[in-house]
């Protein structure tokens, strides 16, 4: 176990720039199975590498509405860029994520979602040191549910797909 997590923090931050990191916020929204459309919450978001060309970015976000809360993460490996112009960018960058939500009220239940994502987005590049993104992000992954009102078993249920937006900013060091 030791030597996978070596493996992967080698994988992760060996070519990344120590003197390059990113940071500011985003917000997302999507379309969900079931639920339609809705906002997803805010969060603190992370670059690594450089600013022209970062080797990854991550995530943390906090949802909380009326009888509905949620906390969440996700890495993207930001493997391929193309610069349309010197200040619009192109970028496909695959990733992670995982999240816990709770919902209140009436059918109350607790959920752990573990998946991946396939980011496709813009960045634009408009003066030195700030990134403003946005994102296209399918998602794939599956949902555990806990507690009284928890659907019963395991089915279709329990694998989720929806596609989110997000809108974000970050100043670079």
């Amino acid at each position: 176990m030791k030597k996978l997590l070596m493996v992967l923090a080698i994988a992760t931050f060996g070519a990344v720039n120590a003197h390059a990191f990113g940071i500011g916020i985003e917000t997302g929204a999507g379309w969900y199975r079931g639920d339609g459309a809705g906002f997803g919450g805010a969060g603190l978001s992370l670059g690594f590498g450089n600013m022209r060309n970062p080797d990854a970015t991550a995530a943390i976000s906090l949802n909380i509405r009326e009888n509905f809360f949620s906390v969440g993460g996700h890495y993207k490996w930001h493997l391929y860029s193309h610069d349309f112009i010197d200040w619009l960018q192109f970028y496909a960058a695959p990733g992670l994520e995982a999240g816990f939500s709770s919902w209140t009220g009436d059918f109350g239940y607790t959920g752990l979602s573990f998946g991946g994502r396939a980011s496709l987005g813009l960045r634009f590049l408009l003066i030195n040191h700030l990134d403003i993104f946005l994102s296209l992000d399918p998602r794939l992954g599956l949902q555990l549910y806990f507690g009284e009102h928890a659907p019963n078993g395991f089915g279709t249920d329990n694998i989720y797909f929806n596609i989110g937006g997000t809108l974000g900013i970050r100043w670079w060091f």
